[in-house]
């Protein structure tokens, strides 16, 4: 059987829409950015990757009763995390990322109850309202959860454990139209999880 040609000028239009054709669109794809409202999800871990020990339990009653009264909350997260939040404005002067004294004792009480949890490794989260230019909250906010970690190094944590963050004004809990919800959303989260001990290889 003979093999038909196309004729010279249909060749040469077939050729020219082919190279005139628009090309295919790349698909965007959004990178997962990790929030906090209504919980911490900060890198949320695979199951199985955390454990909840005898010490961690203890850190969380030792801390459960230290905390008591000084306006810092404590939960537990559904992947096998403390969950400890401290307001901005009892942490922090307006506008600052230097310690009140006020937040040094309650990271002093932090620091010696997570003494007991070798494993233990902290993410360090700073938030603030909406006042101001995003980028100077979001260089305010990471100032704050570095001056956190600082603090607690020098109380004897390892900085290889502790990883900070700086979500501006990005994970509201609250409005931000009034004082009251604004002063909820400055804030300092500190998530502390331990990781599953890999048990080793039985000899053979």
């Amino acid at each position: 059987m003979l093999k038909r040609s196309l004729p010279p000028l249909a060749l040469f239009l077939a050729l020219l829409a082919g190279c005139t054709a628009p090309p295919k669109p790349v698909p965007v794809v959004a990178s997962p950015v990790p929030g906090s409202a209504p919980g911490p999800v900060y890198g949320q871990a695979a199951p199985g990757t955390r454990a909840w020990s005898p010490q961690m339990d203890a850190a969380e009653r030792q801390l459960a009763s230290a905390l008591s009264g000084t306006g810092v909350t404590l939960a537990k997260t559904t992947d096998e995390r403390l969950w400890i939040t401290l307001p901005g404005d009892l942490t922090f002067q307006p506008n600052r990322s230097a310690l009140k004294p006020s937040a040094t004792a309650v990271l002093d009480k932090i620091a010696l109850a997570l003494r007991n949890v070798p494993l233990a490794e902290l993410r360090i989260v700073g938030h603030t309202d909406t006042k101001g230019a995003a980028a100077a909250n979001d260089a305010l906010s990471l100032d704050r959860a570095a001056s956190t970690r600082d603090w607690l190094v020098a109380r004897g944590m390892s900085p290889v454990r502790i990883a900070v963050a700086g979500r501006g004004a990005r994970d509201p809990l609250a409005s931000n139209d009034d004082e009251a919800g604004r002063a909820t959303n400055r804030r300092v989260e500190i998530l502390v999880g331990e990781k599953t001990r890999v048990a080793a290889p039985a000899s053979k």
